[in-house]
């Protein structure tokens, strides 16, 4: 799971990516703000589209360990 910044016609906005062990992109979320529930609602959804995880990957932004501690707590990882 990764998250970055893009300018968008002049604004800035955030894009949450996901991507598997052999690279191929599971889903992309484009927002208007980076916060730990912008990342919780986009990691929730992976799960609930895909199923439960082996393994997490995130690039340790503070809203994503933020969301990731929720996420562990909720689904019991």
């Amino acid at each position: 799971i990764d998250e970055t910044y893009i300018k968008i016609k002049g604004q800035w906005c955030y894009l949450y990516r996901a991507i598997d062990t052999e690279g191929h992109t599971l889903d992309i979320w484009l927002r208007k703000k980076r916060d730990s529930h912008s990342a919780y609602v986009f990691i929730k959804r992976l799960i609930k589209q895909f199923g439960t995880p082996q393994m997490i990957i995130t690039d340790q932004a503070p809203s994503t360990k933020v969301a990731m501690a929720k996420i562990m707590k909720v689904f019991k990882l």
